[in-house]
């Protein structure tokens, strides 16, 4: 997004540019996975998100969730 302009309200966004956005900036930690926006259907979204075979975040020894948390920062900023 742009710089913010003073007195100027921010355009809300639809579920569906949400979801390309997080789609867009969440990373993997551990591997070069792929997220990508399967379907958007009203206010729900379903995100797609392929670890690679090994990943340690796949298979649950290191937490998805400080990435997660970074992507949505990503998104909200």
């Amino acid at each position: 997004m742009g710089r913010e302009k003073p007195n100027k309200p921010r355009r809300q966004r639809s579920p569906a540019e949400i979801a390309a956005a997080y789609a867009s900036a969440y990373r993997c930690s551990d591997c070069h996975a792929v997220t990508t926006v399967s379907a958007v259907e009203g206010r729900t979204a379903v995100l797609d998100t392929v670890h690679e075979p090994g990943c340690p975040a796949l298979d649950g020894v290191t937490d998805m969730w400080p990435d997660t948390l970074a992507a949505i920062g990503r998104v909200a900023s």
